[in-house]
C-alpha cells in the first residue's frame, strides 16, 4: 500500500534520513475527497459568537478578539484585515505567532525565516490573497496553491468578506502544511456564517 501511494505521487521522501510525508497532492485529496465539514466544539462556537454578538458591527476591536479566538482554537497565525480602497489604507490585526511557531516544523531555520518574511511582508501577503478570491467563499490553499510566494511551503485558510462600514475585508490563517485541515475549515467556516448571522 505505501509503495502504491508512493507511486501516485501521495508520499515524498523529503530529505535521504526522514521517512516518508504526505505530498501536497496528497493534503489536497484529503481536504477534496475526505474532509469533513463538522461544527466546532461548543466552547469555540460560542467564543465566536461572543465576540461577534458584542459589537455592534466589525471594527478593528472586534477583529482583534477574532485573529486571537482563532489563533487560539486552530494554532495558527491569523490575520483580519480590512482594505479601504479610496484611502489606499489597509488596516490589519494578527495573532499567534508564537503559537504557530511551536510546531515542529519550524525547528526547520529555513522554514522559520520563510514564516518571519510572510509576517514581515504581511500587508502585501493579504492583498495576494484578497485579489485572487471571491467573496464569501472559505478556501484552504496548500504548497504551491498559495496566491503569495512567501506562503509556497505552508497550508493556508483564507475567506474574504464585505463589511458596510469597513468595506472590504479578509480572515487569514497559515501553518504547516501538516495542519488539522477538517478543524480549521470547519471553524473558519462558522465564522463567516456567524459573522452573516451578525450582520
Amino acid at each position: 500500500a505505501m509503495y502504491k501511494l508512493d507511486e501516485e505521487g501521495f508520499l515524498e521522501k523529503p530529505h535521504t534520513s526522514a521517512g516518508r510525508v504526505p505530498t501536497d497532492k496528497a493534503y489536497r485529496y484529503f481536504v477534496n475527497h475526505l474532509m469533513e465539514r463538522r461544527e466546532p466544539p461548543r466552547r469555540e462556537r460560542e467564543d465566536i459568537d461572543q465576540i461577534f454578538g458584542g459589537f455592534d458591527r466589525p471594527h478593528e476591536i472586534m477583529f482583534s478578539h477574532l485573529a486571537r479566538a482563532l489563533s487560539s482554537h486552530m494554532g495558527l497565525f491569523t490575520a483580519v484585515a480590512s482594505f479601504d480602497r479610496e484611502a489606499d489604507m489597509t488596516r490589519c490585526v494578527e495573532f499567534g505567532l508564537e503559537h504557530v511557531m511551536k510546531e515542529p516544523e519550524f525547528e526547520n531555520r529555513g522554514l522559520a525565516f520563510e514564516l518571519a518574511g510572510l509576517v514581515d511582508n504581511l500587508e502585501s501577503t493579504l492583498e495576494k490573497y484578497f485579489e485572487s478570491m471571491a467573496f464569501d467563499e472559505p478556501e484552504v490553499f496548500i504548497g504551491q496553491e498559495n496566491p503569495a510566494r512567501c506562503a509556497k511551503s505552508f497550508s493556508s485558510l483564507s475567506v474574504k468578506f464585505r463589511d458596510d462600514a469597513l468595506g472590504d475585508c479578509l480572515i487569514f490563517s497559515v501553518g504547516p502544511k501538516r495542519l488539522d485541515y477538517e478543524r480549521a475549515a470547519s471553524l473558519i467556516n462558522f465564522t463567516i456564517e456567524d459573522l452573516r448571522k451578525h450582520g
